[in-house]
């Protein structure tokens, strides 16, 4: 028979506001999981003596604030969580993060992919190096890329993202097809525009990759961008990036390659050659030309 002194004691043990930030600390010091840390919690001092969220501010304030145990922390149930902000809140918080720190974010839950994907971007640039093994993006000249990259030699169908000192290894799939949705979930944004795009084919870029970054394109059908820069071995970006930028919104058209004089026919052709104020272009040793455009010289 339990002594009734030993029921009294475990219930004066469990109103104890200070053990039970001590069973939380001793459970963050194990570096048990917040979820499990709850569990056994709850399996010591009942699942009704404290609800989760109050328990999630608790590990919080003890493990990463690293408050003093027994020190005055209250937590204030009609305090809103994140989740719970309004869309103009959550807006404001975001204006704070970068692009490509928005894709992680939006996987925490549907309330944030659907207030990110609404959100009009903020970046001005984009530049996009393509290659068979790795892919590059970078937003208004930052100082870190995003990379995703394989090594060639290894037989291994995984890729690696790294951009700044994070890294997330993948199991399987195309790096290009990987980068590229991504910059996808971007790019799909109704109101998305730029002032200059910057794309390079590396040399040697295989035709399946070309026809991805063809698809993508196609997919968010016309593009407002003001300067283009196309930078390629084989003018492949003339059928690949240009014919899918909005005719009248491009002004400038930058174009490098290493031998340009067969292709050039083909960008004349374009309605966004014929649309632009200017055109730029270098390749294959023959210098460089640059002319304003006007309804005479086209």
């Amino acid at each position: 028979m339990t002594d009734p002194d030993d029921n009294a004691n475990l219930l004066t043990l469990r109103q104890d506001k200070n053990a039970q930030q001590a069973c939380i600390l001793y459970q963050i010091l194990q570096k048990t999981e917040i979820f499990d840390a709850f569990n056994i919690f709850c399996d010591v001092f009942r699942e009704n003596s404290m609800e989760y969220r109050e328990f999630e501010f608790f590990f919080y304030q003890l493990g990463k604030e690293n408050a003093e145990l027994g020190s005055e922390l209250r937590f204030n149930p009609k305090s809103r969580q994140l989740l719970e902000l309004p869309d103009d809140m959550l807006n404001k918080i975001f204006d704070c993060v970068k692009p490509i720190e928005l894709f992680p974010i939006r996987k925490v839950s549907r309330r944030f992919r659907d207030v990110i994907d609404r959100r009009a971007p903020r970046f001005k640039q984009i530049e996009l190096n393509i290659a068979n093994f790795c892919l590059s993006m970078n937003f208004d000249d930052d100082d870190e890329d995003v990379q995703y990259s394989r090594d060639e030699d290894e037989d291994e169908e995984g890729f690696t993202i790294e951009y700044k000192e994070h890294e997330t290894h993948v199991a399987k799939g195309s790096v290009v097809e990987a980068g590229l949705s991504d910059l996808y979930r971007i790019m799909k944004n109704p109101k998305f525009s730029l002032e200059t795009l910057d794309v390079t084919f590396c040399e040697y870029l295989r035709g399946e990759n070309m026809e991805l970054v063809e698809n993508m394109m196609k997919k968010l059908k016309s593009i407002q961008v003001k300067v283009v820069i196309l930078r390629d071995a084989y003018s492949d970006t003339i059928d690949h990036v240009l014919p899918y930028l909005e005719p009248g919104k491009l002004e400038d058209i930058h174009f490098e390659a290493h031998s340009w004089l067969a292709k050039c026919d083909r960008v004349i052709k374009t309605e966004q050659f014929k649309l632009a104020k200017r055109f730029f272009m270098d390749g294959g040793g023959g210098g460089v030309f640059w002319k304003k455009l006007t309804k005479k010289n086209i």
